[in-house]
Parts: structure tokens; sequence; C-alpha cells
């Protein structure tokens, strides 16, 4: 008998305290789990924070029976995520503030209408208001199509009230939410500022029209305190739209004090207000706006300093801008070829040269390299093409050449990035493309295909 009892005791024991050890292991787990319903084939899903625009593969697994775990020892950061597949042709969106367990069930065929929330307070919130603003983007766009064919069309009135209608659905359904979650935040963050609420409690300065009262209240209802937001997509989205509709007339002077105003809107927070100054540095480093960011970089980072390395993106966009512009000597480019022949830019003064600066692994330089083969043969006789590799491995280079079946002179000095002919070009990302004229001055550094193949006719012009 006490054989038995003390089996027995062993059972509960080690039931007990293997169970509380599972338990309490478990409190260190953050679990993510999707169920796809309807999925075709077993694939490959990828975890994905959202940053504004900027879209971070941050981790990928398996499914199995069409359900999909993410699980981790320690939190992620707070903040919007998404979870694709099928090459991202698939996805759905949700929110991470350190709750232990998120399931989401969904379909394959339609994953954002079909999306169901089982376990996640902050989802429950952010999945409704999911819905809500699909439609209200479905209608919105219905206007904007409207409008390009017909601005007097009547039905924009109807479309109008709609958009209204929605908006305050939205504001409605926001102030239900409890404010300690990260869905009240983000989803009041999207909420138009209400210009009757703010002169019923303005009385003496009431806005009279909406647009005047939207250009100073845009980002009235984002909470400026809290970092978090900078992981998800509404500080983006409220920049993007204040610039694309609030700033009139769309030129130069506008736009700079379209930026004075919406850095002073997020000043109070280090981490919001280096997102936005990036966010608009990067929005206007575009050939028709570059007085726009240098007038960014210099009023507003002047404490920057070059240290020779890549990370100083913004010093060398601005130094290429103004130093490099069209008709100041092009720098001297030195290196070693493939063939292991030296090689100096100067020696090849008497002809315009087309220049791109690529990199073995980069993409869009494996996207742009069979465009950039076809005008070598188009112009190969009277303009010289040399690509200068960024790498550090000689292998790597001859081998992305080979596979790329790049035609042209290859060169490089095998210093990466901090090598000191892309610190004479302030070369901060690649590909990068200069275009030299005869005499040896820059003609160009053209953005685009078109942009390269008019400047190659211009400079033998």
């Amino acid at each position: 008998m006490k054989f038995v009892y003390l089996k027995n005791f062993l059972v509960i024991f080690f039931v007990i305290f293997f169970t509380g050890n599972i338990i309490f292991a478990q409190d260190n787990i953050y679990r993510i789990k999707l169920v796809v319903n309807d999925l075709p084939v077993e694939q490959t899903f990828t975890l994905i924070s959202v940053n504004g625009n900027n879209m971070d593969p941050i981790d990928s697994t398996k499914s199995q029976n069409g359900v999909i775990n993410f699980i981790y020892s320690k939190p992620l950061a707070n903040g919007q995520y998404s979870i694709s597949w099928e090459n991202d042709r698939k996805y759905i969106d949700f929110l991470f503030n350190n709750e232990k367990y998120i399931e989401l069930h969904t379909s394959h065929n339609d994953p954002i209408a079909n999306l169901e929330v089982i376990a996640s307070q902050e989802n429950k919130y952010f999945v409704d208001y999911l819905r809500m603003k699909n439609e209200l983007l479905y209608v919105v766009n219905l206007g904007d199509q409207i409008y390009s064919k017909n601005p007097n069309d009547p039905r924009l009135q109807m479309i109008i009230n709609k958009v209204d209608s929605l908006n305050n659905e939205i504001n409605n359904f926001s102030k239900k939410i409890p404010n300690d979650l990260l869905a009240y935040k983000v989803i009041k963050a999207t909420v138009p500022p209400s210009i009757d609420e703010y002169n019923s409690s303005h009385p003496e300065s009431p806005y009279k029209d909406i647009k005047t009262f939207y250009k100073k209240h845009w980002f009235d209802n984002i909470d400026k305190q809290d970092s978090t937001l900078v992981n998800t997509s509404v500080i983006y989205d409220a920049v993007k739209f204040y610039l694309q509709n609030l700033v009139e007339p769309q030129d130069t002077n506008q736009y700079k004090k379209a930026v004075d105003f919406i850095l002073s809107q997020f000043s109070w927070n280090d981490k919001q207000y280096n997102y936005v100054l990036n966010l608009l540095l990067n929005t206007f480093y575009i050939p028709e706006l570059e007085p726009v960011f240098l007038y960014i970089y210099f009023n507003y980072m002047n404490d920057t300093q070059c240290n020779g390395s890549v990370a100083d993106e913004n010093y060398r966009k601005a130094m290429m801008i103004t130093k490099l512009r069209k008709g100041v000597d092009a720098p001297e480019l030195s290196g070693i070829s493939t063939d292991n022949q030296t090689f100096k830019l100067s020696s090849f003064l008497g002809k315009p040269i087309f220049l791109i600066f690529w990199a073995p692994d980069c993409y869009h330089c494996k996207t742009v390299m069979p465009f950039i083969n076809n005008l070598y043969e188009k112009y190969n006789n009277s303009i010289e093409f040399v690509g200068f590799a960024i790498d550090k491995d000689m292998q790597a280079i001859i081998d992305a050449a080979n596979e790329e079946k790049i035609k042209f002179k290859v060169i490089t000095d095998l210093q990466g990035y901090d090598g000191e002919n892309c610190l004479r070009w302030f070369v901060w990302g690649t590909p990068t493309f200069f275009i030299i004229d005869k005499n040896g001055k820059i003609f160009s550094s053209p953005y685009s295909y078109e942009g390269i193949e008019q400047d190659l006719e211009n400079v033998l012009n």
C-alpha cells in the first residue's frame, strides 16, 4: 500500500512540478498566432515591423496546417506589425503592445475582410477600426476618380457627406476605447481634428473655414509624448497628407514654411522629432525640391558632422548637391579594374563619361543593369561607360559583374563606402549615377531612367 501511495504522490508531484514550471516558463513567452483557414499550400510567413512607410522584415516561419506561430522570450518593440505571405500579395495588420498572447484568424482568399481577433484586447479595437478605415479609403478613392473626370459632378457632395460620416464614426469609436491602450492612440491620431469642437471651446478665436483650421491643427490628435507612434504609420500618413493637401501653392517657399511648422509640432519628443526630420529629408531629396532638402539640412541638422562613415547619409546628400553640382570639376576616381589594370578617371578626358556607383549585393543595381547595358550598346562609341563597384571583395565583384553580364569597364578600390573615392564623391547609396562632359566637368546626376538617357543625349549635343 505504501508503495502505491508513494507512486501516486510522485505522479502528483511531477505533474504539479512540471506543470508549474511550464506555466512559469510561459510567463516569459510572447506568442503571436495566426490561423489561415483556407491556405492552399504550406508556405513561409513573414513578420514585418511598420515604421511609417518603411516595412522591415524581422522574422519568418513556415505554416503548419495553416497555423503560423511567432514565439519570443522577449517582447517585440511596441507598435504596428504586418504578417505577409504569398510573396507579400497577402497580409494582415495588427498591433503589439506587450500582450503575451495574440491570436488572429483569417482566410487566404480575403485576409483583410475576414480577419478575426480571438485573443488580444488591443486588436479587437484595432481590427474593427481597420474595417472602417478601409471603407473610408474606398469612398475617398471613389471621390478622387469622380473629381478627376468632372470637378463639378453633383455626386461629389454625397462623397463628402459620406467621408464626414465615416470620420465621425471613427471619432465616436475612438472615444469608447480605454485610453491606456496603444489602439486608442493610433486610432485617435487618424481622426481629423474637429473645427466645431475647437470653435466651441475657443469662442474668442473661431476658425471660419476648414482648410485654414487644418493648416494649424492637423496634428492635434497625435500624442506628441508617445515615442511608440513612430513604430506605426500614423505620423507618416499625417505628414504626407499635410504636404499633399494643405500646402498652397506647392512651391519652394511654401514647403519651407510647412517644414518649419511640422517640425515645431513634433519638437516635444526627440524620437518623434528625429523621425519626422528624416522623413522630411527623404521626401524632399528629389531634383526639383533640392533647395528644400538643403534648407532642412543646414537649418535643422547643423550639429551633424561627417565622420567618414556612410551613416552620415544626409551629410553626403547635402554635399553631393552643393559640391558636385553641374559645371564643377569632377573629382578624381581611381582604382583597379576586374582584370587588374590601374584606372584613373582623368585619363579619359576628351569624351563624355557615364559613371555608375554600384554594389554586388544591391537589389536596385541588379534591376537597373540591363537598362545600363542597353545604353552601353547604344552610346559606347561616343561615351565612356564606367562602373565603380563598392565592396571589399574582388571575387564578389567579379562574380556579380559576370552574373549581371556587365559589358563596360568595372573598377574598384576595395575600400567600401569609407574609401577615399566614395568620400570624394559623397556616395551614400547605390546605384548612383553621374554624367561627366568631355572637359571633365559634372554634367548631371540623374535620378531616373528617363533622366539618364535624356542627359546622355544632351551631353553629346
